[in-house]
């Protein structure tokens, strides 16, 4: 009797992409994620005086992603146009932990030495 070998995954993948996004360029640019969300949180209040915690800024923009995913399968686009904001709802989620989890003293200073 032989041994069937499982199917294997043969598309982009969505956490790979999400990834590279959130601990490329932008972390560099944006600071750690905690940060990043006290600032944009800070400036919502200010905005709306509306009370929200970091956590909850992510969560938010999480929502923004499922709503256009949500519009994106109504209209049935092709999977490719959705595809952007799946990878940006995976990130979400990686931003949502790193702010869970984080700890001031993991913040230190971009190097000024940074090229790429």
């Amino acid at each position: 009797m032989g041994t069937q070998e499982p199917d294997t995954i043969k598309w982009d993948s969505i956490t790979a992409d999400a990834h590279k996004l959130v601990y490329g360029d932008r972390q560099y640019v944006y600071s750690h994620p905690a940060i990043d969300y006290g600032r944009t949180v800070d400036i919502f209040r200010a905005v709306t005086g509306i009370e929200m915690t970091p956590e909850e800024g992510a969560l938010f923009m999480a929502a923004v992603k499922l709503s256009r995913i949500a519009y994106g399968l109504e209209q049935m686009h092709p999977a490719e146009l959705v595809r952007d904001s799946i990878v940006d709802l995976a990130g979400y989620a990686e931003v949502l932990w790193g702010i869970m989890i984080y700890e001031p003293e993991d913040d230190t200073e971009p190097d000024d030495d940074y090229d790429e």
